[in-house]
């Protein structure tokens, strides 16, 4: 079949019969929401792409700040110094970074973590010559030289003895914040709220609401999360101290006198001193004594020290009673 052939057949069909009016309606109403489903979803695809490719913009932006921010800032602040680890202690300084396990002697600055496993405690040289110790499964936030957080377990501070107790540290808590003024205390936290045992000096327990509780020596203080207080006595001495004694720094004692070493000694303890009548504390002073403390506990050391001077150091009750001992 050739052009002319296909001409003569199309005249002879005549004209093709057009579809009804609704018919031809329906269908380019048909067509036209076709095209606007496909036009939406071409632009839905190029604002995800977008909305991906600004998302992935932005956090390699914050990533490349924080990278930038650790290289380019200086050194933090040295906060203290770890004396004592023992078992598993570690610390991170974000959230970006990993644990990396510590020792004793390393230096601790602000802005990190510090956290013990179930094994573990530590002792930490704050400014000032305050002692914190920290129990097991305990984790606590340096702030900055003059703040921390526990988060969870439990501490110990040691603020110094006389003219020492010139630093302050506020221990922040889920709970609330403690501050001391000259003192020994222990901090915990519980499900409900936190405990506060002061062994010795006073401190100050300041909650987000505005409550203010102190508390005193030989005093303990549950404080709930509603703003309950209960209050109840606490000893100074005894097993409920007993894990503070495993982080006790090591003590160098030479060239020290005897009447120190026992200054020390009553305090890691949490004991008095006495002096029996004819033994004085000058008399004491001018004893000196040789070695440290290395590897004993200070009920340890007590004995220790005292076994190579003509006195005794007797323990009872929560006093140190020395005497002059007999001859053999």
């Amino acid at each position: 079949m050739n052009d002319q052939d296909l001409e003569r057949l199309l005249k002879t069909a005549g004209r093709r019969e057009a579809p009804p009016a609704e018919v031809e309606r329906a269908v380019r109403e048909r067509l036209h929401a076709d095209w606007q489903a496909m036009l939406r979803e071409n632009r839905e695809r190029r604002n995800r792409r977008g909305g991906f490719a600004l998302a992935a913009s932005l956090v390699a932006a914050a990533f490349g700040l924080w990278i930038a921010s650790t290289q380019s800032v200086g050194p933090s602040a040295a906060m203290g110094t770890l004396a004592v680890a023992v078992g598993e202690v570690r610390e991170r300084s974000g959230w970006f970074s990993g644990w990396r396990v510590m020792g004793g002697g390393d230096v601790l600055v602000a802005g990190r973590t510090l956290e013990t496993g179930a094994d573990g405690r530590a002792a930490i040289m704050l400014p000032g010559g305050m002692s914190l110790r920290v129990d097991r499964d305990t984790r606590i936030a340096l702030v900055d030289s003059s703040r921390l957080r526990l988060e969870r377990g439990t501490l110990y501070l040691d603020s110094g003895s006389g003219q020492v107790r010139t630093a302050q540290l506020l221990v922040e808590t889920p709970a609330g914040s403690v501050r001391h003024v000259g003192t020994q205390y222990e901090l915990r936290l519980l499900d409900a709220g936190v405990q506060l045992r002061v062994r010795e000096g006073r401190v100050e327990f300041r909650s987000p609401t505005g409550l203010v509780e102190h508390g005193q020596t030989g005093e303990q203080l549950v404080i709930f999360g509603d703003g309950r207080v209960q209050r109840g006595e606490a000893p100074r001495a005894g097993p409920s101290w007993d894990w503070i004694a495993d982080t006790t720094p090591e003590l160098d004692l030479e060239g020290m006198s005897l009447a120190r070493f026992l200054a020390w000694a009553g305090r890691e303890m949490g004991f008095s001193v006495t002096f029996a009548p004819a033994i004085s504390e000058a008399e004491l002073a001018s004893v000196i004594v040789h070695g440290s403390t290395a590897g004993l506990t200070p009920t340890e050391a007590l004995r220790a020290v005292f076994a190579t001077t003509s006195f005794e150091a007797t323990i009872i009750g929560e006093r140190i009673v020395v005497d002059r001992r007999e001859p053999i």
